[in-house]
């Protein structure tokens, strides 16, 4: 009987904890970090080695935060809807708190913050709900162009219940070019206009927009031109300037090199056992790519094509927002590589290191990348490299799986055969602008 009752009284403790707990409130990061720039940093404030501090803006709707961190936060100035935390170079987390919500313990590395002394960024915090769906207005002009949301058709220029985070963007109308667009919706980003730019290019009509939502397509970043200095090998610089341009956020997958074989009864490349899906196709030589390319031209209306080798380095680098890594998106190879150290001697999936300043995943390791040009041993970045008098190799960056540190920095130059193949070697699409 006592037997009994001791687990009775047990079994209603827990119970009453359960149910506490799923009652408590909790917190939530919404979406990714954003790189702020011009958001100037007091080289005053230090922290306790000594080092300028890294400033941390917490964009929020909920009030009565208070925070703290391993290395203590150095100071903390509070504004309405905003709150800036100055924090060590150093600091990995931060924790926030608020009465009566459970403790939110922020991971900055997972969600795009690599803080570095007098540089900023900026976070989203609100309260996490069973279903956070915020009304959100997309505006298109034409109003009768076609608005995919997560590859999902939507009717235009109307307000969309959508969750909070990053959303996949495609507008598109025959006769206009499309835009692909990633937007990162929080409580205050809820409005996003698009309007379309008639097309110069002579596209392919289509009775039926649904012929186009089939193809399985890579997802695209979009990457603002400028003007982009390069360091020549005698240490004197070039400048060139980049137009805007679209860029696969990932190598092509295997799903999406698949479709392409079988909608164009070619031979699927060898997976080198390793397997398929999302691992980066492999196996495939320059004249594979540029094919593919072609045949996603064919059916988003779009000029698609490989990147040339400059469009390469700049979006390796993060275009504008560019913090100068030698590595795509970091100094430390094992934040942003699959290289000889860490692959398990093959390929990995796409998307599964840090990504780098534009979001753009794997441009360091993994596969190399063909690009568009023709090698040549100077690389002059005011000439593309397309008809090069020497005619014998194309272009090669990013390194591989199998391949040391060295070969993986954004700046390391590789050339193959165009109609060479190995299980080292992919590539990513850029789609152009104008």
């Amino acid at each position: 009987m006592k037997q009994f009752i001791i687990i009775s009284i047990s079994l209603l403790v827990f119970n009453s904890l359960f149910t506490l707990a799923q009652t408590i409130p909790e917190m939530q990061v919404v979406g990714k970090a954003e790189y702020l720039p011009n958001e100037l940093v007091n080289n005053r404030i230090k922290d306790a080695k000594g080092n300028t501090c890294s400033k941390l803006v917490i964009e929020t709707d909920l009030e009565g935060l208070s925070f703290n961190s391993p290395k203590k936060i150095v100071k903390i100035n509070t504004s309405p809807g905003e709150i800036k935390l100055f924090l060590s170079p150093e600091e990995k987390t931060v924790e926030v708190y608020k009465t009566n919500y459970m403790p939110l313990i922020i991971d900055l590395n997972n969600h795009g913050v690599k803080l570095e002394s007098g540089k900023a960024f900026k976070l989203s915090i609100t309260k996490l709900t069973d279903i956070n769906l915020v009304s959100v207005s997309i505006v298109t002009s034409p109003k009768d162009a076609v608005l995919y949301v997560d590859d999902k058709e939507m009717d235009g220029n109307q307000i969309h219940p959508l969750l909070y985070g990053e959303h996949k963007i495609v507008i598109q109308k025959d006769g206009y070019e499309v835009i692909y667009d990633t937007i990162d919706v929080t409580y205050k980003n809820t409005e996003f206009i698009y309007e379309l730019k008639k097309s110069f290019v002579e596209e392919k009509q289509y009775s039926k927009i649904e012929e186009k939502k089939k193809v399985i397509s890579p997802k695209m970043i979009f990457v603002k031109g400028g003007n982009f200095k390069i360091k020549n090998d005698d240490l004197s610089f070039n400048t060139v300037v980049i137009n805007d341009f679209y860029i696969g956020q990932f190598e092509v997958t295997f799903k999406e090199y698949d479709f392409f074989c079988e909608s164009t009864g070619r031979d699927e490349p060898s997976s080198s056992s390793w397997g398929r899906g999302k691992r980066p196709v492999i196996n495939v030589t320059w004249n594979d790519a540029s094919e593919y390319c072609r045949w996603l031209s064919d059916h988003l209306g779009k000029k698609c094509r490989l990147p040339s080798e400059v469009e390469w380095e700049y979006a390796a680098k993060g275009g504008q927002l560019s913090h100068n890594y030698e590595f795509s998106g970091s100094d430390d190879i094992g934040d942003v590589c699959w290289y000889w150290i860490n692959n398990g001697k093959k390929t990995k999936e796409v998307g599964t290191r840090e990504p780098n300043e534009l979001d753009i995943f794997d441009m360091s390791g993994n596969v190399w990348e063909w690009c568009n040009d023709w090698y040549t041993e100077i690389f002059d970045p005011n000439k593309t490299q397309i008809s090069a008098d020497s005619q014998e190799f194309r272009v090669l960056r990013g390194g591989s799986w199998y391949d040391y540190n060295n070969a993986c920095t954004v700046k390391n130059r590789n050339k193959a055969e165009p109609d060479h193949s190995d299980n080292d070697i992919g590539f990513r699409v850029i789609i152009e602008v104008n």
